[in-house]
Formats: structure tokens, C-alpha cells, sequence
């Protein structure tokens, strides 16, 4: 089997269900999770920390970036987390059909305070009670 063909048959599984004949539960099932209608290709979140007492340092900046990617790939989540600024990380997703999956990772987490793709801001809040986890 063919990469390809692979990451196909993952999009068809992962994307939400719908009648193409009806134009409502296209956009219940795009407004569920429009990032599973991509197609597939990469996606960049920026991620936002929250302050804290003493500055983050490049050191501390650098592990956090570390242990996000360890625990992404461990989730079978391929994401390279890149260290941008004081307080700012960037992951770049391979697929972007597990852009929600890291919503609900990076909202687990107790130093984010917001995230943001696509220009659009996301609050943890959003995806800590999705009834759709496990």
C-alpha cells in the first residue's frame, strides 16, 4: 500500500459524516471539524504560554518544545514544536486531520493560554470538555 493511499483511507475514517445532498449536515460536519476537510497537507498552531513568576529562559523554552513533540509523537501525532519567542512555540503538523486532536492535547496542558491557526485564536477551555475524548 501507498503512502497515499494510507493517508486517504486515515482522512475518509477521521472525516465527520454527512449527506452531500444536504447542505446543513455538510456544515454541521465542517463547523464539527473543519480541519478534517483539508485534505491532509501540513498545519501550523502557534502556541501561547501562560506568564509565570520568573521568565521562561531559551533552556526552558527548549524542553517544553521537547517534551510537546515526545508526547505528540508518542500519541502517534508526527509534529515537529519549534521554540519562536519568549513564551511562544510552533508546531507543524505533517497531517493536518489531527489539527483538533492537538487542540485537545495543547489544551491539557497547564502552560498554554491560547493557540492559533488558520488566523483564528483558540481558548483551552474550548476543547477541555469535548464529548467526543476517549
Amino acid at each position: 500500500e501507498h503512502e497515499f493511499e494510507y493517508n486517504r483511507k486515515i482522512l475518509a475514517k477521521r472525516q465527520p459524516k454527512f449527506n452531500p445532498e444536504d447542505g446543513a449536515s455538510i456544515r454541521k460536519a465542517y463547523e464539527s471539524d473543519p480541519f478534517a476537510f483539508s485534505g491532509g497537507g501540513g498545519m501550523m498552531i502557534f502556541v501561547d504560554l501562560k506568564p509565570k513568576a520568573t521568565p521562561y529562559t531559551k533552556d526552558d523554552m527548549d524542553k517544553l518544545a521537547k517534551r510537546y513533540a515526545t508526547l505528540l509523537r508518542s500519541g502517534s501525532i508526527i509534529a515537529t514544536v519549534y521554540n519562536l519567542l519568549e513564551k511562544r512555540l510552533l508546531v507543524q503538523l505533517e497531517k493536518s486531520w489531527y489539527t483538533k486532536d492537538t487542540f485537545k492535547f495543547l489544551a491539557q496542558q497547564p502552560e498554554v493560554l491560547q493557540f492559533e491557526a488558520n488566523s483564528k485564536v483558540y481558548k483551552p477551555e474550548d476543547f477541555l470538555d469535548d464529548e467526543d475524548d476517549l
